[in-house]
């Protein structure tokens, strides 16, 4: 007995040693502490819990799979059951086993389920999942953290994957089943829906949705959500899907008997509500026969069901028009490829993007640059970029980024006008202080008579008629010593791109909504070579202006990593490393080459050999100047 009572008193003490540095989060000490009095110990359950614990946290994950098992065994009752099936779902992640971390997490009660480190967990398994299967158990998942901000695209592409293994090859689908299914009207609401597998039934559905309300003259309340759901979906993708005859037909009348009813003294929105949400699917406001007089209408005249769709896009016109007039220009542009590529870009700005996670705190840009710098080069240059250039724009999103990440001063040029000026538009509306927008020509740089401290050009110069002379304009406005930040298109990730262009794209097709509409359904059918529906794999193949660039572009230069290490030996340029976006990726190479790695060619040439579409983007790589 005195035996015992001593023995309990120590492991006690033990326990309570180890609590101390357990909060200090000094895991190792801990264990090791915990250790002396394991297996003996008979405080049971809490002792052994505790020293799992531990041992997860200092990385001893052999021995926490060891005092697992006899952890599991002193479970009596089901909380401490649960207490187990936590560690066990912890440690299978720390052991990189995502899947039985994310299958387990399902077997706990909500509330354990819902605490941080657990949701943390599944938050991390679904940014790495790919939905192979239809899972009830995913999509409750998602829409769990639908609105979470780090998941803000993932979740969005896992309910795409879902959709399509729930509907996909559904040639009549079920519209009273599709309106009540919540997944399928956010995922229509929040971007377009990048699925060959998909995009038919959802054609099938905005099809049937209308001619049964052009039957019926009206449609139920219930379906309204889905009708804006496509209507959004559409707008989106810029109505890239394909419209058949008789239904542009039926728009032809609608869109006639919807000038009729605007004209009449004192109309209201709410007389048409049906009408405008049936031609929303197929058409932007801005494209209606009766626009001018829809514009014109007071926000409290749009019920709350044609809000959005109308009212606000009709300000956001007039936002970006008024952008449009604001802006200043530097210099000409002469070149007939930049001429050719600017008209491209005035008809389709890309990307027309809506969304930013806008960060708690500003960090030094050379966190910008983590993926090829050490932890020591970092900490040698913070501090040391002031001045940014973004050259090649587009539409805003990459300047706005650095912007609101950074403290620096970013002057972003582009040579479509329409681009900035939504640029610009957004600018506002997140109200950037450290950013200028200019419309001029690359080749012109110079003439902003200034030097840049790093510069950042990402799916320009492959687009121009001579890249190196691009590349040669940077290094003139670059300071010694400076980063570049270069995206170009690799050869290898592109061959799908190419075929396409020799097999279905002629050298005078116009790119107009038609053409694009036509060549995508071709690639789309169950006829088309193996090699062009490589495409639909992009993400830019399911809407129109990302369409265009993918497949129609006016200009477009590619490259291999050899041409690429020739390209920086010629204008003595330090390559720091490619960064990839895709985790699985990243991890992939690392585990082949390690992170020192990424600063020798020869890794990534292998890398992409074995890995064709890793560059499926771009190659998008920093080097560093002379100097």
């Amino acid at each position: 007995m005195t035996n015992l009572t001593q023995h309990s008193s120590s492991s006690a003490l033990l326990l309570e040693q180890a609590t101390v540095k357990a909060q200090a989060r000094e895991w190792l000490q801990a264990a090791q502490i915990l250790e002396q009095g394991w297996p003996e110990s008979e405080l049971g359950f809490v002792y052994a819990i505790q020293y799992l614990e531990c041992l997860i946290n200092a990385g001893r994950l052999v021995d926490a799979e060891r005092v697992l098992s006899d952890t599991r065994n002193l479970a009596a009752n089901d909380l401490e059951g649960q207490q187990v099936l936590m560690a066990e779902v912890i440690l299978a992640h720390r052991n990189n086993d995502l899947s039985s971390a994310y299958v387990r997490s399902h077997e706990l009660a909500e509330p354990l389920r819902m605490s941080d480190s657990i949701r943390n967990i599944v938050r991390h398994c679904l940014d790495r999942m790919n939905c192979l299967n239809y899972s009830p158990m995913v999509e409750k998942d998602v829409l769990s953290f639908w609105d979470d901000e780090l998941l803000a695209g993932k979740v969005h592409k896992l309910g795409t994957q879902l959709l399509a293994l729930k509907y996909g090859g559904q040639n009549e689908p079920d519209i009273v089943e599709l309106a009540s299914d919540q997944l399928l009207i956010k995922v229509l609401e929040k971007d377009y829906c990048r699925s060959a597998k998909l995009e038919p039934v959802l054609v099938a559905v905005r099809r049937k949705v209308f001619f049964d309300a052009l039957v019926k003259m009206d449609f139920p309340d219930d379906y309204v959500p889905l009708v804006q759901a496509i209507a959004w979906q559409n707008k989106w993708n810029e109505y890239v899907h394909v419209v058949e005859s008789d239904e542009l037909q039926l728009i032809a009348e609608l869109e006639g008997l919807l000038k009729e009813q605007v004209a009449q003294q004192g109309f209201k929105p709410i007389v048409v509500e049906g009408l405008l949400l049936l031609l929303a699917m197929y058409k932007p406001v801005r494209d209606f026969d009766s626009y001018e007089t829809l514009s014109s209408l007071t926000e409290d005249l749009w019920p709350e069901s044609l809000n959005g769709m109308f009212y606000t896009a009709i300000l956001e016109e007039k936002k970006e028009r008024a952008c449009l007039k604001s802006l200043s220009s530097v210099g000409s542009i002469a070149d007939s490829i930049s001429l050719k590529v600017r008209e491209q870009y005035e008809e389709n700005p890309y990307p027309r993007w809506r969304q930013l996670s806008v960060p708690d705190g500003r960090v030094d840009y050379i966190m910008r640059m983590e993926q090829v710098l050490s932890e020591e080069e970092r900490v040698a240059g913070s501090g040391k970029i002031k001045e940014v250039l973004v050259a090649g724009c587009g539409t805003g999103k990459h300047p706005l980024m650095c912007a609101l990440q950074t403290d620096v001063k970013v002057t972003a040029i582009d040579i479509s006008r329409r681009s900035l000026a939504y640029a610009q538009m957004k600018a506002d509306e997140y109200s950037v202080n450290n950013l200028q927008l200019l419309h001029m020509d690359l080749m012109e740089v110079g003439l902003l008579g200034k030097q840049f401290d790093a510069i950042e050009c990402a799916g320009v110069l492959h687009h121009m008629e001579n890249p190196e002379a691009g590349l040669e304009a940077l290094l003139e406005v670059i300071r010694p010593g400076g980063t570049i930040r270069l995206g170009l298109y690799s050869e290898t990730a592109r061959r799908g791109v190419v075929a396409v262009r020799n097999a279905y794209i002629n050298s005078g097709m116009s790119p107009d909504l038609e053409n694009i509409r036509n060549v995508r359904k071709a690639l789309m059918s169950e006829e088309a070579r193996p090699d062009c529906r490589l495409v639909t794999g992009f993400g830019d193949f399911y809407a129109t202006s990302p369409c265009r660039d993918l497949l129609f572009h006016a200009q477009e230069h590619r490259y291999t990593i050899p041409q690429i290490e020739a390209l920086l030996k010629k204008y003595q340029l330090d390559f720091l490393g490619m960064t990839l976006e895709n985790p699985n990726y990243r991890e992939k190479f690392y585990s082949q080459f390690g992170v020192e790695g990424v600063r020798n060619l020869a890794n990534w040439q292998d890398f992409e050999e074995k890995n064709p579409d890793v560059f499926a983007n771009m190659y998008q790589f920093f080097v560093k100047t002379s100097g």
